[in-house]
């Protein structure tokens, strides 16, 4: 692989500024343009939300528009940008239209808090100055059962997205389209990856891409009006992309972070996680190779301006719940969590978690994490006799369990541990690093709990095809 070239900083600030930002003349790829739509619908309803303003269809159309003007930088002639503008529409229609699917579908999350929040947003709800149970109670229709303490605590990008277009195209499964659009991106994104990385052959590359993408929780979820498709989606954009920086040196692809970031880190509590395990490792990878001689230090200088670009546009989304949960409670997280001891746990969010039989409580974090990713059985019988004297037989009150993927990924996985030595993985080591580190983060009660983890799934993936290229 060729090193990057080693570049001083220039003492010049138009110098300075040039070789950093990307030039006025670089045209916008596509997928970045169409990422941009769902980061500027819900930044610009985030932060109407600040000065008071109700979500419009005109959050909508402005993202829309925000999307089209990406498409008009760099040279070339009209054709081409007009194509580009046509590819960028004919993704987001198509995305709204596979959502109208999803009209007679749901999982018990979408019909209890998200699909409800959004459509409260579209009523006139403002998640900064009524972040609690009893001001969202105003906007609801009586005799409705919905999770309100979910509601008032829990991140809101996807929510946002649903109500801007609810609003605009008029039901609320729409909010299904950033699963299916974030999916398109995706495979895009790791197809490059995969080309740039391992070099293997176009039809082999995009077989690979298309695994990865399309990961069974993602298909799952596509049409429930959840969030965890995307989740995976955009964990998968943000990483993909931050590898071909490491490896190229191109500041195109930091635009992709910027824009998936703030999305990741207001999708749900463990996207927080995400972004710092990110951020950390690639920022490691660029020191590395700055002392390597194979960079200079502008590789890592850009990288953390990135992340504070990203930083800023997320603390605007995320104001709700982060900033107000911390100004009410003490902290920037649900309630029952929260850094004050002094506020009860009033809510039954952490109830499914908490609760478990003795047996279960003897495992810990590692016998949770061997139960649930290594070997079910071997864990059970390392722990031998259970509490009343039987076999120990360990039960969890989680909706769903904390099995992780099931027997296959774990056989898989276990094997992917046994090749990884022996792969040649390069630079998708940093992106191998960032999965199973966000997996390792994750709190002692949630552990096995898969669906907060989805990007866990293409670890055994991508050290298969390391070590079969």
């Amino acid at each position: 692989m060729t090193p990057l070239p080693y570049r001083h900083l220039s003492r010049r600030p138009t110098a300075f500024c040039s070789r950093w930002l990307p030039s006025r003349h670089c045209p916008v790829p596509w997928e970045l343009a169409t990422l941009a739509f769902p980061l500027a619908v819900v930044f610009y309803a985030a932060a109407g939300f600040l000065i008071g303003l109700p979500v419009t269809r005109w959050h909508g159309l402005c993202g829309l528009a925000t999307s089209m003007l990406l498409c008009l930088p760099g040279g070339g002639p009209i054709g081409t940008k007009a194509k580009k503008i046509g590819v960028v529409l004919l993704v987001i229609a198509g995305s709204l239209m596979l959502s109208g699917v999803s009209v007679m579908h749901w999982c018990v999350d979408a019909e209890n808090y998200h699909r409800p929040a959004s459509m409260l947003m579209a009523r006139g709800w403002n998640p900064v100055f009524d972040s609690t149970p009893e001001a969202v109670e105003r906007f609801c229709e009586p005799d409705r059962a919905i999770w309100l303490w979910h509601i008032a605590y829990l991140p809101r990008a996807f929510w946002i997205f649903g109500a801007v277009l609810y609003k605009t195209v008029g039901f609320v499964e729409a909010a299904d389209a950033l699963n299916i659009l974030t999916c398109i991106l995706s495979f895009f994104m790791v197809s490059r990856l995969l080309a740039r990385n391992l070099g293997i052959q176009a039809w082999e590359r995009n077989a690979a891409a298309f695994l990865l993408g399309a990961a069974p929780g993602v298909v799952g979820g596509m049409f429930g009006g959840s969030s965890d498709s995307t989740l995976y989606s955009l964990f998968l954009i943000a990483s993909s992309a931050a590898t071909l920086y490491l490896t190229t040196g191109r500041t195109q692809w930091l635009a992709y972070v910027v824009a998936a970031f703030p999305l990741i880190a207001n999708l749900k509590f463990t996207g927080v996680i995400g972004c710092g395990v990110i951020t950390v490792v690639y920022l490691l990878g660029c020191l590395l190779r700055w002392r390597s001689g194979q960079a200079g230090p502008d590789l890592a200088i850009r990288w953390l301006m990135a992340v504070a670009a990203s930083v800023v546009l997320a603390a605007v989304i995320g104001f709700s719940p982060y900033i107000t949960s911390w100004a009410r409670y003490g902290g920037p997280f649900y309630p029952a969590h929260t850094f004050d001891k002094r506020v009860p746990t009033s809510n039954r969010i952490t109830e499914d978690f908490l609760w478990m039989n003795d047996d279960a409580k003897r495992m810990g974090y590692v016998g949770r994490f061997g139960y649930a990713y290594l070997s079910e059985s071997l864990t059970l019988a390392m722990y031998g006799k259970g509490a009343d004297g039987g076999p120990f037989a360990p039960k969890f009150g989680v909706s769903g369990g904390v099995g992780g993927f099931g027997p296959v990924f774990r056989a898989a996985f276990v094997l992917s541990l046994v090749l990884l030595p022996f792969a040649r993985v390069g630079q998708l080591g940093y992106l191998l690093a960032s999965i199973l580190l966000t997996v390792l983060a994750q709190p002692t009660m949630y552990v096995g709990y898969a669906r907060y983890v989805p990007q866990f799934y293409a670890f055994p993936l991508l050290v298969f095809l390391a070590a079969a290229r």
